[in-house]
């Protein structure tokens, strides 16, 4: 499956920090950390602070928990939520 546009929405101190939506072209996870690497200044090492995440699809399927490392594809959700996990 090829790439396609995915709202990257965003919460927490994540969103006070980046923005709480994003838009890439992307395919997985992956793809997801590439671009905010590339385009949003400052996120890879916010990463090292708060580096699982809960990745929520569309469809409410909970995929992964570490952003970085999942190359499972997104399928046909648009819309892709990155939740900080809290430890503890």
């Amino acid at each position: 499956m090829a790439c396609q546009l995915r709202t990257i929405h965003l919460y927490g101190e994540t969103a006070e920090h980046f923005g709480s939506k994003h838009e890439f072209m992307a395919e997985n996870t992956v793809d997801v950390f590439d671009a905010f690497k590339s385009m949003v200044p400052g996120f890879k090492s916010y990463l090292t602070k708060v580096p699982n995440y809960a990745i929520v699809r569309t469809n409410g399927e909970k995929d992964a928990h570490n952003l970085t490392t999942v190359t499972e594809s997104f399928e046909d959700s648009t819309d892709i939520h990155l939740l900080p996990e809290i430890e503890g």
